[in-house]
């Protein structure tokens, strides 16, 4: 990995907002990164079954996965190249998985399910 790459265990929150690419084994914060318009490497592990929790939207696009190294570097310089040409495509993308994985809250909805 290259020197300008952090390996971090900060708060998801706080790395949304500063980040343009995270590398992961394949989990719910694929989702969320992806859902803030953070472009997302999921390493596959051949050794494992596949953990990646992302729908084809976006794929090459926002998001794509690797089972080697020399497919990283390739995929990395796509999607940053990708990200510099069409930022307003990959927040069309982002919209897409905030609709269909996330829904706001109200507080009348937490009092529905309290009362239960």
């Amino acid at each position: 990995i290259s020197k300008d790459w952090e390996l971090t265990s900060e708060n998801i929150d706080s790395l949304i907002t500063k980040t343009k690419l995270i590398i992961t084994a394949g989990s719910g914060t694929a989702v969320e990164f992806v859902a803030n318009a953070v472009s997302c490497i999921i390493i596959n592990n051949k050794n494992s079954l596949p953990s990646n929790p992302l729908v084809s939207t976006g794929k090459s696009k926002i998001w794509d996965e690797v089972k080697t190294n020399t497919e990283f570097d390739l995929k990395y310089k796509f999607l940053i190249n990708y990200r510099k040409n069409k930022l307003k495509k990959i927040e069309e993308i982002a919209e897409i998985y905030k609709k269909y994985f996330f829904s706001s809250v109200k507080d009348r909805d937490i009092l529905k399910i309290v009362k239960f």
